[in-house]
């Protein structure tokens, strides 16, 4: 077990980061800790937890918090008399690590032993994460504390300085000691050692300028002189007889000013480069081009997205814009403004220390704008200012006074959030980006979050590269990093010990996984963790309570779920955190990164607060599927379908919560709201898996006032594709279930969706019983009417007579064309071009192709795409049109996918075997046919009469199709093998189809030697066809026609041809069985 309280508290037992839920837990375990292994008296437990206002009852409230923190820490808090004991080694907390680590050093500097001792004072000062004690409250007790663990750091840095300059090293502290001393401006003996430092290193004039500094300082907000430890070093300065000749360098122009001008080249510079810039090429660009056009500049974003890096890679690249340089300033090491802590002076101190270097100020320091003005006025200059997200009220108040102040100086500023000046330039850092999932190797090269992956996993791995064998798991990476650099960093250099693989799997426990053991890093880029927790303490409670409940969200949120899983309230406090960019907005929807969120989501956790958010997320998105999936069904379609695909993980994560929680009526609403979005995006993989989950839960008994809901999850999954017409047999009943729950579905406050009533009604109609498809052609409900006219109205095609089909599909598409929603119009539109192309020719039916085509959204799923241009290709084919239906096959190729139900592919097979055919090709026909026999369709009800003959169509189409080829092919008997299921079925429902299945029987017959026949066969086809008003002459009919002409001869052809007209219906069956 390790426990950290220099920082953010951190808890980390073998099973990874643990999260200390509450300040007040918090504030528990850091009295706990502070005194691990002995009895920490209730009384000051009380104290330093509550202060002066104890709750009543302070006993059971102390046990309370003592049972969450052993939640936290199992086995490590026990009660010990009067008090309680955190059972841990003083090596488990970094409090005492650091504490032994200082007395050692102290001890090896004593007894002359630098080296070592600076060794020690390292290893003591890399535990500092940030403010210790952080977040714990504000009793006396802890506020001591950290006092006290303040005053033992700096007594550390100083030592260290010490120690390095014993060694002849001073001059690598003098950075680290300027950043100091400008976060503690009042300690003397800080800026004793900075000015030793600076002397040391051979910077004398400097030394004496940081002197000047810090005596301005005291006298203006002190009214005291330096004291003796301060003036003794000033005098070493004058009195040393080895300090090193400076240059004598020019200042870069003549001021009328009475300050003097120093060194530019001193000016405090960006952090040195240690690595190679990637990714951020196009973002110098934009931010020297943000600079030119204002004079206040934020590069903004969540920590670790690498502010710091564009802000220094930019200087670096451009210092020659600004003629009297950059001047960097570091005000990380700054302690955090509080209300009752204003950080003005800081900020102030740290940026005139800064400045030093270039002017020594002679005036007495009263108002900084006012020092600060004297020392810029009238250079040409920029001002950068790294972190200020935690001192942004004084860092905003000192630039808006200096920025109307001095009409030269231009800024740039790096924060978490704005700054909030007017005329600030919001520059947002944003994450890398990244390749798609299904990216090719060339296509992940190119993205910037790889080649960012690549530089830093080389220098772990020099052999390391990018290859098709690897590319998909380093995408995987970075994807699953959401882009950030700071984890893509930290992530490349575990390649050291983890396979990449390994690496890709673990990211789960991102915030264990990722850290360094690089010394140069800052504490708060440690680790992953401690770069969120950076970010995490500086949020109000409000925000921190908002945060934790938006990690809910699986991906975005639009405005309306936000407000209601954060609060109705959270207008100001969501609009916070996308300032303090833990939220980030595109201007419709929000997002927290995945890092963020899963450090969220351990907090949610820790306040024992998730399982009551999971709820409110959950019936947050059961009402929005309510208004959508009937919304589905409406001309807004193509809207709800976008909208749900933006929802698509939300929605994912509410039902998943409810089957965990065992809620069945939430489940069983939000599978029955959710398949119908399902269906139209072909993910069968999605509705198969929940649907054994959700009956898994409920069983066989609906919840109760949910049975239309629970008929989606027992016959949702069954259904076909919207493409396909509905008919009755689509849902099995074989126990009468189907029909009992539609019945008292019906009679429910919530009704079954009116796809289930439409199927009833079929089922009634092959008793001859329309009553129900009667009702439902004039329901209230747009879809139910539209879709029940285009039932009846293939009924009715199927029929002997399908010219009485003509006003009742007509009457569906404008019903739907003007309430329905554009899938269900698009299949109207089909139908009735099936229509004319049969009765009246392809000519009549192309704009109602075109139509329909141009009504299918990119957001559905590609077997409804493919279905609609399937369905245009074969009427084309049947009209004989080959061009047009090839392109039509094209694009229906292009949508097939792996994982594809059968029938699409099955159908496809067979239109592209007919084109082939048409096209003279039969042996890539009969491939074709060979590869359709191979993709059986799911058993099928048996025919039930003439209600059931829309079903078949297709089925007489394709055997035509097929037989015509296999003639063709010198194969006369297959083809009667393929003719003879179609016949019967035919025989059974319409006179109709089974002079379509004629057309078939007439080409074998005269491939057989028997044109007689053929005529006979093609003249009784022809009576029915008038009969039924089809004056169309497709390809194999014309094949048919001009065979036996030139068999018989025009004047025969007439005689067998009227001869089989005469024949009544009942005998054309015996006609086509007489082919053998």
């Amino acid at each position: 077990m390790l426990v950290g309280l220099l920082g953010p508290v951190v808890v980390e037992s073998a099973d990874g980061p643990g999260s200390v839920g509450g300040p007040r837990v918090r504030a528990l375990l850091g009295l706990l800790a502070l005194e691990a292994g002995r009895v920490v008296p209730v009384a000051r437990l009380v104290d330093g937890v509550w202060g002066e206002d104890p709750p009543a009852g302070t006993g059971n409230a102390l046990q309370t918090l003592a049972s969450r923190l052993r939640t936290a820490l199992p086995g490590a808090v026990r009660s010990d008399g009067g008090g309680y004991v955190l059972d841990l080694a003083p090596d488990e907390i970094d409090v005492h690590r650091f504490t032994r680590a200082v007395e050692a050093g102290r001890e090896l500097l004593a007894a002359g032993e630098a080296e070592r001792a600076v060794e020690c004072f390292d290893t003591a000062l890399a535990l500092w994460r940030g403010e210790p004690l952080l977040d714990m409250g504000e009793s006396e007790v802890l506020r001591a504390a950290a006092l006290r663990l303040t005053e033992q750091r700096l007594e550390a840095v100083e030592l260290r300085a010490d120690a390095l300059g014993s060694l002849g090293r001073a001059g690598e502290v003098v950075r680290e000691l300027r950043a100091e001393a400008a976060a503690h401006p009042f300690r003397e003996t800080l800026a004793a050692r900075l000015v030793r430092a600076l002397a040391a290193a051979g910077r004398p004039s400097e030394a004496i300028q940081q002197f000047e500094a810090t005596e301005a300082l005291l006298r203006a907000e002190l009214g005291t002189a330096p004291a003796a430890v301060l003036r003794a070093a000033l005098a070493d300065i004058h009195t040393s007889a080895t300090t090193p000749a400076e240059p004598d360098i020019q200042p870069r122009r003549e001021s009328n000013r009475t300050e003097v001008a120093a060194e530019p080249a001193r000016a405090p510079q960006p952090p040195q480069r240690r690595t190679s810039f990637v990714g951020r090429g196009r973002d110098v660009a934009g931010v020297r081009q943000a600079l030119r056009e204002a004079r206040l500049v934020t590069l903004s974003g969540a920590g670790g997205m690498g502010k710091t890096r564009l802000a220094t890679e930019t200087v670096g690249a451009h210092a020659a814009d600004w003629a009297d340089g950059v001047t960097f300033v570091e005000l990380a090491a700054l302690e955090r403004e509080r209300a009752d802590r204003p950080a003005v002076p800081a900020v102030g101190v740290a940026i005139a220390n800064a400045l030093t270097q270039f002017q020594r100020p002679d005036e007495q320091r009263t108002e900084w704008a006012d020092v600060l003005e004297r020392m810029l006025s009238g250079r040409r200059m920029l001002l950068v200012l790294d972190n200020c997200e935690h001192v942004v009220a004084a860092t905003a108040h000192l630039i808006d006074d200096l920025l109307q102040r001095l009409p030269l100086l231009r800024v740039l500023t790096t924060s978490r959030e704005p700054i909030g000046v007017d005329g600030e330039r919001l520059y947002p850092v944003r994450t890398l980006d990244l390749p798609a999932a299904e990216a090719d190797v060339t296509a992940v090269a190119a993205s910037p979050a790889v080649r960012l992956f690549l530089d830093r996993a080389t220098a772990a791995i020099p052999d390391f590269t990018l290859s098709e064998h690897n590319s998909s798991d380093i995408g995987a990476v970075v994807r699953s990093l959401d882009g950030m650099p700071l984890a893509i960093e930290l992530a490349a250099a575990r390649l050291r010990s983890l396979p990449l693989p390994e690496l890709s799997t673990r990211l789960t426990d991102r915030f264990r996984l990722l850290t360094t053991s690089t010394r140069h890093a800052v504490p708060r880029h440690r680790t992953l963790h401690a770069a969120v927790a950076w970010s995490w303490e500086l949020l109000t409670e409000a925000e921190a309570a908002a945060a934790r409940r938006f990690s809910i969200f699986a991906g975005c949120a639009n405005w309306d779920s936000a407000t209601w899983v954060c609060g109705p309230d959270a207008i100001d406090t969501v609009a916070s955190l996308v300032a303090k960019s833990l939220v980030d907005f595109d201007g419709r929807r929000y997002r927290m990164a995945e890092t963020i969120r899963a450090y969220a989501a351990a907090e949610l956790t820790a306040a024992g607060e998730a399982d009551e958010v999971a709820r409110v997320h959950a019936d947050c998105f059961l009402e929005f599927t309510d208004a959508a999936a009937p919304g589905l069904r409406t001309a807004a379609q193509s809207d709800w379908l976008a909208r749900l695909i933006a929802e698509h993980a939300n929605c994912d994560a509410a039902l998943q919560w409810a089957l965990d929680a065992g809620d069945g009526e939430r489940a069983v609403r939000l599978y029955a709201n959710l398949v119908w979005y399902w269906l139209l995006r072909g993910l069968h993989s999605d509705i198969a898996e929940r649907r054994r989950a959700v009956l898994a839960l409920v069983g066989d008994t609906p919840p109760p006032g949910c049975t239309g809901a629970y008929l989606a999850c027992r016959y949702a999954e069954e259904l076909p594709a919207y493409f396909t017409n509905i008919w009755w047999g689509q849902i099995r009943d074989d126990t009468g279930q189907f029909e009992r729950l539609t019945r008292t579905a019906l009679t429910e406050a919530r009704p079954p969706h009116p796809i289930f009533v439409l199927i009833l009604a079929l089922r009634d109609l092959l008793g001859d019983d329309d009553r129900l498809l009667t009702a439902c052609t004039t329901a209230d409900d747009p879809w139910l009417r539209g879709n029940a006219l285009l039932a009846r109205g293939f009924d009715e095609l199927g029929g002997d007579h399908p010219a009485r089909a003509l006003p009742t599909l007509e009457a569906a598409v404008a019903c739907l064309a003007t309430h329905g929603d554009a899938r269900s119009h698009s299949r109207a539109l089909i139908s009735l071009a099936s229509y004319r192309t049969r009765m009246l020719g392809l000519d009549t039916a192309r704009p109602l192709i075109a139509d329909a085509l141009n009504l299918l959204s990119p957001d559905l799923g590609a077997v409804e795409r493919l279905g609609v241009h399937l369905f245009a290709a074969e009427l084309h084919l049947a009209d004989g049109d080959t061009d047009s239906a090839a392109v039509y096959l094209d694009r229906a190729a292009a949508l097939v996918t792996p994982h594809m139900i059968p029938a699409p592919g099955r159908f496809l097979a067979a239109a592209q075997a007919q084109l082939a055919h048409l096209r003279g090709d039969d042996d890539r026909a009969m491939e074709l046919y060979k590869r359709m026999a191979e993709q059986p369709l799911p058993a099928a009800p048996p025919p039930a009469g003439r209600h059931d003959t829309a079903r078949f169509v297709t089925t007489v189409f394709m055997s035509t199709a097929h037989a015509a080829a296999l003639v063709s092919a010198g194969k006369p008997d297959d083809a009667l093998g393929v003719l003879a299921v179609p016949r019967d079925l035919a025989a059974q429902m319409s006179a109709a189809l089974l002079a379509e299945v004629g057309i078939g029987y007439a080409l074998v017959a005269l491939a057989k030697g028997a044109p007689g026949q053929a005529a006979r066969i093609l003249g009784a086809t022809d009576r029915i066809n008038r009969r039924a008003g089809v004056i169309r002459i497709g390809p194999f009919r014309r094949r048919a026609l001009d065979r036996a002409e030139a068999a018989l001869g025009p004047a025969r052809l007439g005689t067998e041809f009227l001869a089989g007209a005469r024949l009544p219906d009942d005998a054309v069956l015996e006609l086509l069985r007489t082919v053998r």
